[in-house]
């Protein structure tokens, strides 16, 4: 994902990919914040599912307040 991010640094789809290939392999903080920087660079990505994303991993990590915060500007 890292070459593919130097390949690409504009683009949003290595930011999703790495929020995606961190959340499988249950590392929730980390794909929170991949999906945080997702929706700070592209705000717009999927019609916003970014936000998505990062409310479901973060509550994954246990902080709610950051799940809610996320949900609720979806």
């Amino acid at each position: 994902i890292l070459e593919y991010q130097k390949r690409a640094p504009g683009e949003a789809n290595p930011l999703d990919s790495l929020g995606e290939v961190q959340y499988m392999g249950r590392r929730f903080r980390d794909a929170a914040v991949a999906f945080d920087e997702l929706n700070r660079k592209h705000p717009g990505f999927q019609g916003r599912a970014g936000l998505w994303k990062a409310a479901i991993a973060w509550y994954k990590a246990g902080d709610l307040a950051q799940a809610d915060k996320r949900h609720a500007e979806w």
